[in-house]
C-alpha cells in the first residue's frame, strides 16, 4: 500500500512543481500554447503509462506518472484562466434560464419577451 502511494505521488509532485512555471508561461504567451503543449505532454505520459503496465518494477510507472504530472502542471494554469474568463450574461429579475431564451412550448410569447428585457 505504501509503495503505490509513493508511486502516485510522482504525478502530484510534478504537477505541483510545474504549475507555477506553467502559470508564468501562460501570463507571458497567452493560454493557447501552454494548454496545447501541456495536453501533448499529458498524452505522452498517458501513452507511457499504458506502455508501463507490462514492465517489471516501478521505474517506468513512476516516470510515466511524472510525465503525466508535468503535462497537468503546464496545462492546468492555462485552462483555469479560460474557466475564470467565462462570463455569465445577467438575467432579468424573476426569470430562469429556460424562460429567458424564449417561450416554453405552449407558453405566452409576450410574457417571455417581457422577462428577457433587462431594466436599465
Amino acid at each position: 500500500m505504501q509503495t503505490s502511494g509513493l508511486a502516485l505521488a510522482a504525478m502530484s509532485a510534478f504537477s505541483a512543481l510545474w504549475g507555477p512555471p506553467g502559470g508564468r508561461w501562460t501570463d507571458r504567451r497567452g493560454r493557447w500554447l501552454p494548454a496545447v503543449a501541456g495536453a501533448i505532454v499529458l498524452f505522452g505520459g498517458t501513452v507511457a503509462l499504458a506502455a508501463s503496465v507490462g514492465c517489471a518494477g516501478l521505474g517506468p510507472l513512476i516516470v510515466a506518472l511524472a510525465v503525466t504530472g508535468l503535462g497537468l502542471g503546464l496545462a492546468l494554469a492555462a485552462l483555469a484562466g479560460v474557466v475564470a474568463n467565462i462570463r455569465v450574461a445577467p438575467r432579468a429579475q424573476g426569470t430562469t434560464p429556460l424562460t429567458s431564451r424564449g417561450p416554453a412550448p405552449g407558453g405566452d410569447p409576450a410574457r417571455s419577451r417581457r422577462e428577457r428585457t433587462v431594466p436599465r
